[in-house]
């Protein structure tokens, strides 16, 4: 958990005659980068890299507005150089004694004033471990960090950080475009009422036979044909069941079976039968890629403006590993990318607030050089329609023809119904019904071909109108429904810091320059994203993971 720090530090603005004093005698105390709590937030004004005059001030700010020195964490001028204290990048104990670091260090520095120990005689100490023969310390270039020996290549003065083995009073750089990929879990937790109009379309899959049967009593109010071909079908109309069939029902169920086993052969693998679970899988574990960009370093408070971030997700990644000449352990294993344009609905932008803190008990690693949060913000994206075009232009690919046999596309309802009750072939001569109708005649009798014939024709499309509204009637609702925060906070700025998940911010060269927001693997280090939807006046909350990567 984070605690945001209160101190207002823009109060240590000090005046250029002090600012000349504190420079040439260095009065007060620079903390070392990891032992450092909100690193960014304790800068003087020039924070703006102008190279005359930016210093990190670790010492209290009194209302005076003078700088008192505060060095219960430092050690005391432990080298005997004079140079008033050195960096400490071990942790901090409770009485500001620095707890030596030396997990998987058999020798070498412990990041406070000892070595984490020494190595048998003909070893020496390689970066850490004890290997045979004489170690060659390497300190070219370098005007500080480990020299690769268990030693350090030098000390930086007082108020200057060691980045990227040289000394440097930088802060570290927030700022920049970062690639954010996040996976979504779309439909897990969705209460009853948003579950049962999701489920008509994913139950729909358990059974395309059985679902497109039933759904000529759901819409019989539309077309009486549709009435005729209910009565028809089922022993009990008003509660119709697959398993409780007339002779015409048999007939049919068997003709559409037979012609969606074939779909299923060539499209997904004769091995494999697909069902509504697998649509709920691929619904899971959604990837959505993202640019967002932070355009200006945090404030003295760690505060970023919405003025000054721009979000905006362009790709969505979906996998399907059935039927796939892969290994579905494989991360590409039936990878396929989208653009989110393709969806119908405007760019998905949006800009939000942050703001940068780091409990310094968090630390993880020294690569590790701040938290963020993010406050809750609204996103222009259309829930049911996302899942709509997942249903129509992914999934009814690869069940029913993606074209890589020369033949149609089936990337609609429409085209699925008509490519199950007459073949794929049908859809080139236009004549699917027909085919259909011929099919039950030549086992039921002719008398039954008008009937097919009409019933069908009227179906399909208000079957594929009853399902896609199924979905799109989700985002009825007027105004912003999709909103986005880091996990635990509510979109209000005095949110209690015990409630709140931030997200872990790494600098992993040493540059300091943010490289990475959370870690891709392990996917314990991702950051997570608290999703709010708001479909049907019903408030839905969903998790999910991201990571960003720095540009």
């Amino acid at each position: 958990m984070i605690r945001l720090l209160s101190r207002t530090f823009s109060k240590c603005l000090l005046a250029p005659p002090l600012l000349a004093l504190l420079v040439v005698t260095q009065v007060g105390c620079i903390r070392d980068y990891d032992d450092f709590a909100g690193s960014r937030l304790a800068w003087e004004s020039d924070i703006t890299r102008t190279g005359d005059g930016g210093r990190q001030v670790a010492g209290d700010v009194p209302d005076d507005e003078s700088c008192d020195p505060n060095c219960e964490s430092w050690e005391s001028d432990i080298t005997g150089t004079g140079d008033g204290g050195r960096q400490v990048a071990g942790d901090l104990a409770g009485d500001g004694s620095c707890v030596p670091k030396c997990e998987s260090k058999e020798c070498g520095f412990n990041g406070c004033s000892g070595n984490c120990g020494t190595c048998s005689d003909g070893e020496s100490c390689h970066d850490g471990v004890c290997k045979a023969g004489q170690c060659i310390p390497d300190c070219t270039g370098k005007q500080c960090v480990d020299d690769g020996c268990g030693e350090i290549c030098g000390s930086c003065g007082q108020g200057v950080m060691c980045v990227a083995g040289q000394c440097s009073s930088l802060a570290p750089l927030y700022a920049g475009v970062f690639d954010v990929t996040s996976n979504f879990d779309m439909i897990s937790a969705l209460p009853d009422e948003i579950e049962a109009a999701v489920n008509i379309v994913i139950d729909f899959f358990n059974s395309p036979t059985a679902g497109l049967m039933t759904l000529t009593c759901l819409l019989k109010d539309e077309a009486s044909v549709l009435e005729d071909l209910c009565e028809n079908f089922f022993n009990d109309p008003n509660d119709p069941d697959i398993n409780d069939l007339t002779f015409l029902g048999d007939v049919v169920q068997q003709v559409l079976d037979a012609t969606l086993y074939s779909l299923l052969q060539d499209n997904v693998g004769e091995d494999v039968w697909f069902t509504g679970k697998d649509v709920a899988n691929i619904l899971r574990d959604i990837e959505i890629h993202a640019a967002i960009t932070i355009n200006q370093e945090p404030d003295a408070t760690g505060y970023i403006p919405k003025e000054a971030t721009e979000e905006e997700w362009h790709t969505i990644s979906l996998r399907w590993t059935l039927g796939e000449d892969c290994s579905p352990l494989d991360p590409a294993c039936g990878l396929k990318s989208f653009s989110l344009n393709a969806i119908g609905q405007d760019v998905v932008t949006s800009q939000f607030e942050a703001r940068i803190g780091l409990d310094q008990e968090e630390f993880v690693s020294q690569s590790v050089v701040d938290q963020m949060i993010i406050y809750q913000h609204p996103v222009n994206f259309k829930y049911g329609a996302f899942l709509n075009f997942v249903i129509e232009r992914f999934v009814l690919p690869k069940v029913a023809g993606d074209g890589s046999d020369e033949m149609p596309v089936v990337d609609s309802y429409e085209k699925f119904f008509m490519s199950l009750v007459g073949g794929k072939a049908c859809l080139q001569a236009n004549d699917c019904c027909a085919v259909f109708a011929e099919s039950v005649a030549a086992q039921a009798g002719d008398w039954t071909k008008g009937m097919m014939k009409t019933g069908c024709d009227m179906l399909i499309p208000l079957a594929a109108d009853y399902l896609r509204s199924s979905l799109l009637d989700l985002d009825a609702n007027t105004g912003d429904s999709f909103f986005l925060s880091t996990k635990g906070e509510d979109g209000n700025q005095g949110a209690s810091p015990e409630t709140v998940v931030s997200c872990t911010l790494y600098d992993d060269d040493d540059n300091q320059k943010i490289d990475f927001w959370g870690k891709e693997n392990p996917e314990s280090m991702r950051c997570l994203w608290d999703v709010k939807l708001q479909l049907g006046g019903i408030d839905v909350h969903l998790e999910s993971e991201f990571f960003g990567v720095g540009q």
